[in-house]
């Protein structure tokens, strides 16, 4: 009677317990218990578990209540804690311990009520390329409802590859109700517990792409759960089984990457917990917007939906990021907006969000106990264009103090779509050269940074925000550098007023507005700095240096007698057509025989992380 009642048990539960083989290696053996996806059953997972046994592992197959070998149970009062139930009976009934446990693509929906209950009984859980829920979202949250040309039959959902005259065994209707009703995942030992999530990568897919679109994948990546790979479409455990039972073995060990080390963005506004930065350089934006129907970080690395919690919380995590400054903006449906946790930035013509990613084992640019210099800001008339504008100065450490010293003076320009705020908001130049000076690498200096958008009264305002280059809109700059910026700084601080202590850098748009400063005036500057641009601009045409630029280039020695230094840097990873017009550049003074200090920023691109690079290397040659 007790054998009876065993078979009973386990063909109610519609369960397929396999025992180990006698041959199985010599290695800890696990209990596994796999959960399958919509429209299948326990059937489908027979090849695995023949390896997983074969390699001495206990494993037991579920079949969901009217899915597989128990259609014939199949109603629409079948839900999802009727699955939950399932696979919790099982574990109950067999009594199982330091349970493996399993689940694919909606058997992510049901382990996941699992763990919430039983998070005492399970050792270790796998996401097969499965939905992973939040607390209070259904199977249809995940996946945003019942795809194109299913129907629904007595509250059974056929879906398209569904076929009743197919052989057994295959997909049948699956119970509506599982997909509806939400799960509860709130258990705090079941959120402990450690995770991998197994993305199954199709061929005409890259990891990348997958990792950049996939919700569970980010949310998998926001909890902290170990991320593996393997080769194959969403039935890679019937085309590659053996594949999948390896990587099933070897993701018991894993361990879940602590969220605890993620920390406020050094660019969040006081008191913002988020966006948050782990050790891995992974961003979690969060935003609490319970009206919305979609929500999406942008970022220069990508697009990034992010998820809505029970709470109305929108959240998401990123890949790994490039270190350094990035904008960014969060689109509420469809509209781009500020991130309330983010302090604003100018760039792009517009205040912004910005996001502060560390660099690891980099201190240059980092907020340090030494003396510091002050940033300044002085509002002037101009009467060049008729506006007030206003430029902001660095004064080094002890410019207060010592009233008796004289300095050098660096001009240094932003870029595109930026103001006279960029150096020292996005870039960090006070810091970086505080620190220079600190160290003794650089010479104590006074540093101006102006609006290079100068237009003059009758003609019109660039537009906002600028997308290419705007010549009008910066046409009256040279003339408000030359007679009336640099007069009104030799006036009123106390500089070195003559062009062996006079420096002009600039970034991009910057670096052009620099030679053309620069290059006509070399009575007043000794030292010139290019920054990802060049006097060419845009233009990666060959330009021969005695005719180019009204032949500035022409006399190569007489440039280098002038001249005490000409740098030029960009990144590594800059797009196009920055190589190329930088390049060209550099080839018409390779030809003219003039002197420069070239620099090469590994890895990065268009961004302030090349830029501060860039200034790093050059302020330290200044004024020597």
């Amino acid at each position: 009677m007790q054998y009876l009642s065993r078979i009973l048990l386990l063909a109610l539960a519609g369960i397929t317990a396999l025992s180990p083989c006698l041959k199985a290696a010599d290695h800890e053996h696990y209990t596994f218990v796999v959960v399958h996806g919509a429209t299948a059953g326990g059937w489908e997972w027979k090849a695995v578990g023949k390896f997983l046994t074969a390699d001495g592992h206990a494993v037991y197959r579920a079949t969901l209540t009217g899915l597989g070998e128990r259609t014939h149970l199949a109603n629409a009062k079948v839900n999802l804690t009727t699955h939950i139930d399932d696979v919790v009976n099982l574990i109950l009934f067999e009594d199982l311990h330091d349970v493996v446990l399993a689940g694919h693509s909606y058997g992510g929906a049901v382990i996941t009520g699992v763990m919430d209950r039983l998070p005492d009984r399970i050792r270790h859980v796998i996401f097969l390329d499965a939905m992973v829920p939040e607390d209070g979202e259904s199977a249809f949250d995940v996946v945003g409802g019942l795809p194109p040309k299913a129907q629904v039959v007595d509250g059974l959902v056929q879906f398209p590859w569904y076929k009743a005259d197919a052989p057994l065994p295959h997909g049948v209707p699956h119970p509506i109700g599982t997909f509806q009703e939400p799960v509860s995942y709130k258990n705090p030992v079941a959120k402990a517990l450690p995770v991998t999530y197994v993305a199954f990568i199709p061929a005409d897919k890259s990891k990348e792409e997958r990792s950049a679109t996939d919700k569970n994948w980010k949310r998998a990546v926001a909890r902290g759960w170990t991320i593996r790979t393997l080769a194959g479409t969403h039935i890679a455990h019937l085309t590659n089984p053996r594949e999948v039972a390896s990587v099933m073995e070897e993701a018991v060990n894993d361990t879940n990457r602590p969220v605890a080390d993620a920390q406020p963005a050094a660019s969040n506004v006081m008191g913002a917990a988020y966006p948050r930065i782990d050790a891995e350089r992974r961003a979690t934006f969060q935003l609490k917007a319970p009206e919305a129907q979609s929500v999406q970080v942008r970022l220069p690395q990508g697009r990034y939906d992010m998820s809505k919690g029970s709470d109305g919380i929108w959240s998401v995590s990123t890949p790994p990021l490039v270190p350094g400054f990035h904008y960014y903006s969060l689109a509420v449906d469809g509209v781009a907006v500020n991130d309330p946790g983010s302090r604003a930035f100018f760039g792009a013509g517009k205040h912004g969000s910005g996001i502060e990613v560390p660099e690891a084992g980099v201190d240059y640019y980092a907020l340090k106990d030494v003396p510091h210099g002050d940033v300044r800001a002085r509002p002037y008339f101009s009467k060049i264009t008729g506006a007030w504008r206003r430029c902001v100065i660095y004064t080094p450490p002890g410019y207060d103090t010592n009233p008796g010293v004289v300095y050098p003076v660096l001009y240094l320009q932003h870029g595109m779509g930026e103001d006279e705020t960029g150096w020292t908001d996005q870039g960090r130049v006070n810091l970086i050269v505080d620190n220079l000076i600190a160290e003794g690498k650089a010479v104590p200096m006074i540093i101006v940074m102006d609006n290079c958008y100068a237009w003059r009264p009758d003609a019109a305002p660039p537009a906002s925000p600028p997308t290419a280059p705007q010549r009008g809109a910066v046409a009256a700059f040279p003339d408000v550098m030359i007679q009336e910026i640099i007069p009104m700084i030799d006036s009123t601080f106390r500089t070195l007023p003559d062009r062996d202590h006079r420096a002009m850098a600039g970034l991009s748009m910057g670096g052009n507005m620099t030679f053309r400063v620069a290059i006509p005036n070399l009575d007043k500057f000794a030292y010139i700095g290019a920054f990802s641009g060049t006097m060419n601009g845009l233009s990666t045409d060959p330009l021969d240096p005695a005719t180019a630029f009204d032949g500035a280039f022409k006399d190569g020695d007489a440039f280098n007698e002038k001249v005490k230094l000409l740098w030029i840097g960009m990144g590594t990873e800059e797009p196009s057509p920055f190589p190329g017009a930088i390049g060209a550049f550099r080839a018409m003074l390779d030809k003219a025989g003039i002197r420069y200090v070239y620099f090469s920023s590994p890895g990065t691109a268009h961004e302030w992380l090349t830029w501060r690079r860039d200034l790093h290397d050059f302020a330290p040659r200044l004024f020597r």
